[in-house]
This record gives structure tokens, sequence and C-alpha cells, in this order.
């Protein structure tokens, strides 16, 4: 998140928003000797001059509601606000790392949330900026798959 944040500020030196997004692999600590996880997320961070934070929030809540129901699972998707943000979860068959599958578990498959005004400052950030971040692996074992057929042209052009 800081690179991001380092880029949307000087991106809104010069422009009235910035919409930026990066994919990549996470290491996130286990127990002492176990291997770290290494989820693949993709972030997105919007900052804008023009609307207010609350605006900002709906128009990437409503880009990422979008993204979530093309890959046809907004349905099992439940938004629960905490107190630092909007986390995502759903209640799914879900087949955890072991290979097991939990029934109704909740699992938390991304977070969507403005920036805090404390982390504004340190990156003179003087805008309003939100940002979500999905575990795509997690997604990825759920979504539907679409099946879609183009037919070959019978004469090709």
């Amino acid at each position: 998140m800081p690179q991001l944040l380092k880029n949307i500020s000087l991106n809104l030196r010069e422009c009235d928003s910035a919409k930026i997004f990066e994919t990549g692999v996470v290491f996130q600590p286990k127990k002492e000797n176990d291997l770290p996880r290494q989820p693949h997320i993709i972030a997105a961070m919007w900052g804008s001059k023009n609307v207010t934070a609350y605006e900002l929030y709906k128009q990437h809540r409503s880009v990422l509601e979008y993204l979530l129901s093309d890959l046809g699972i907004i349905e099992d998707i439940v938004f629960k606000v905490k107190k630092n943000g909007c986390f995502l979860t759903f209640a799914s068959a879900q087949m955890n790392s072991a290979g097991d599958s939990k029934e109704d578990s909740n699992y938390i498959v991304g977070e969507i949330t403005l920036v805090g005004s404390e982390i504004l400052e340190k990156f003179k950030v003087q805008h309003p900026v939100s940002y979500f971040v999905l575990n795509l692996d997690l997604l990825n074992s759920v979504t539907a798959r679409k099946k879609s057929f183009i037919p070959l042209p019978i004469f090709p052009q």
C-alpha cells in the first residue's frame, strides 16, 4: 500500500483524479517454524480532488461490486463494517489450506476502505483516497466459470 499511496500522491499533484492498481504476492507470517502463506492479491487505489470522501468510497465500492458480480459471486458477498474499514466476507463451501471442505465458514476475501487522515498526512495527500484489496487465490476458487462460444468466420477477413 505505501507505494500505491506514493503514486496517488504524485498523480494528484498534476491531475484531478488518479486510479491505480497492482497485483502481486504477499507474504503473511504463520507460526514460528512454518513457511509464510503467499496469497496473490490485487489492490486498487483511487484519489480525487473533485468529490467528497463518501462519494469516492461509493464510486469505488460500486466498481468492486460490479467486478464481483461479473465473477458470479456477488450474491455470496457480505459487507461487514469494521471500526477501521469495511471488510468483505462471504459464507460458502470453501476448501481450506489442508484440502478439507468447510461449510458456512466466513472467509475474508478483501477489504475496502478510505485511507485514514493520519496516513494521508504522512504522504502529503490533501484529498480523499479509497482502496480495496482482494485475495485472488480465494476468489479464484469460488468464481463461476463463464462459458462462451464465438463461432469461427466462414470467410476469414
